[in-house]
């Protein structure tokens, strides 16, 4: 069951309009001070605002009468129900108060290590948790020993994955966009499952390799001739949605010839964009064997910029 952030409404007829209620933790049921409250009037037009107390109270008079709605925020705990909530209009009529009482989850964390086939670090690698049943996606980066953490994770299912660019010691070899815990296809990424306020450790990924395929191309002007000037090609692996795509960058020669020396297996778009700012695109699929040099080649097709 989805734990969030529940709201309740009471409504009770004294002598003021007023709004009030307490904000607590919905695991330990402790009152959470600090609770930004921000009152909104039907069409989306700030009225109010209140903070609650050390006991997690607030209480907002003299608000004319008339609909509202409201949203409630605290860093480190989940605003989803909050959030959704903001179309849930209620009315405050003459001489009423309305009582609001915020159940606030807490949010997760998930942590772990980056590690190549030989159990070395691997820093700088782009690490996503990527939602299943969950809301949002959350990235973070690799430090020196490899180890990362990914704050305030709301509580659903999530699939880890990794990008490094990085070239393993093996020459004809690249890393692959790898799945926790350690596969090179996103179907047999193994499921995390975060909670209210769960703090997962361990959640290691270990890189797979894939071959390394060297794509080679010439970038000419339409008259036949090489580009003038330096040129910017761009390699775009095209993965099964855009939160899993990856870019490499390279730059033209004197000849207008470009070169990948490491891309790993997959459908690749390319852009070229010359000085003048004009660009041509076009699609390459990384299929095929390798040579006896273990290297697989693509040669792109001579891609033209007009002048």
């Amino acid at each position: 069951m989805r734990l969030m952030c529940a709201l309740s409404l009471i409504s009770a007829v004294l002598c003021a309009q007023t709004i009030e209620g307490n904000a607590t933790d919905a695991l330990t049921g402790l009152p959470l001070p600090g609770v930004a409250i921000q009152l909104y009037k039907t069409g989306g037009m700030p009225a109010r605002a209140a903070v609650t107390d050390s006991l997690g109270h607030f209480r907002i008079e003299g608000l004319p009468a008339g609909g509202y709605f409201v949203l409630i925020r605290k860093e480190g705990y989940s605003d989803w129900h909050a959030s959704k909530t903001a179309g849930d209009h209620f009315r405050v009529s003459k001489d009423e108060t309305v009582r609001l009482d915020a159940r606030m989850a807490p949010l997760g964390t998930v942590s772990g290590r980056v590690v190549d086939p030989d159990d070395r670090p691997i820093s700088d690698a782009l690490v996503r948790l990527k939602g299943v049943d969950a809301l949002g996606s959350f990235y973070a980066t690799t430090d020196r020993s490899g180890a990362f953490t990914l704050k305030n994770v709301g509580a659903g299912t999530y699939i880890l994955m990794a990008q490094s660019s990085k070239e393993p010691t093996d020459e004809h070899a690249v890393y692959a966009t790898t799945y926790y815990p350690s596969f090179d296809f996103r179907e047999g990424a193994a499921k995390i499952v975060v909670g209210p306020g769960a703090e997962l450790l361990g959640e290691d990924i270990r890189l797979r390799t894939a071959p390394a395929w060297r794509l080679l191309g010439r970038l000419v002007a339409s008259s036949g001739d090489p580009a003038a000037g330096a040129s910017t090609v761009n390699a775009t692996w095209d993965g099964e949605s855009s939160s899993e795509c990856e870019t490499v960058g390279a730059r033209t020669r004197a000849d207008g010839s470009f070169e990948f020396p490491r891309l790993h297996r997959g459908r690749w778009s390319v852009t070229a964009v010359a000085r003048a700012g004009s660009a041509h695109d076009c699609a390459l699929d990384a299929t095929g064997s390798s040579n006896t040099r273990q290297h697989a080649y693509m040669h792109a097709a001579t891609m033209p910029i007009r002048e």
